[in-house]
């Protein structure tokens, strides 16, 4: 799979966690472990800390654009066991 292109339902290994509004648009794991995120002409890898901590950031950044309350994720485990270092 090259960078830029969303899985197909049936792409071994990979995993789609979200969908976007666009077409090509989206966030999904790779079969080494890493969060692909798409959007556009835009994508960045990440390992799971990484996107979690990404993620936060957004969060924040939205609830302070709408007025609202900030979302919280959960306490992360040691993923070690489930994320590959390549």
């Amino acid at each position: 799979m090259t960078q830029g292109m969303l899985p197909t339902p049936n792409s071994p290994g990979w995993q789609m966690l979200a969908r976007g509004q666009q077409e090509g648009d989206g966030i999904s794991r790779c079969p080494g472990g890493h969060i692909h995120l798409d959007h556009g002409s835009l994508t960045l890898r990440f390992d799971a800390d990484e996107f979690l901590a990404f993620a936060q950031m957004v969060a924040e950044a939205a609830a302070h654009l709408s007025g609202g309350t900030r979302l919280t994720l959960p306490p992360r485990g040691n993923d070690s066991a489930n994320f590959s270092l390549n």
